[in-house]
């Protein structure tokens, strides 16, 4: 699962795509105490995680020609 996180710094909104598993650890630690959790999505692969950021912020589709974007997450990561 990844999430999109909002953090007001000097005044503005900035927004930062996290990986909700452990790998996401030093990006969630570098987030402001004030940061807020705004949206969720749950997907099995870095592509699918991308194309649905992509929807939600309204950027059109999500392309890539990188192989290992279409891997699946390891499974170890959606336990909880």
């Amino acid at each position: 699962m990844n999430s999109g996180r909002t953090s007001p710094a000097n005044n503005t909104l900035s927004s930062r795509f996290v990986l909700l598993a452990p790998q996401g650890d030093d990006a969630r630690r570098s987030l402001s105490p004030d940061a807020e959790l705004i949206w969720a999505v749950e997907a099995d692969s870095h592509f699918a995680a991308m194309t649905a950021y992509y929807k939600f912020m309204d950027w059109g589709n999500y392309t890539t020609d990188q192989e290992w974007d279409m891997q699946p997450y390891p499974k170890e990561w959606s336990q909880k």
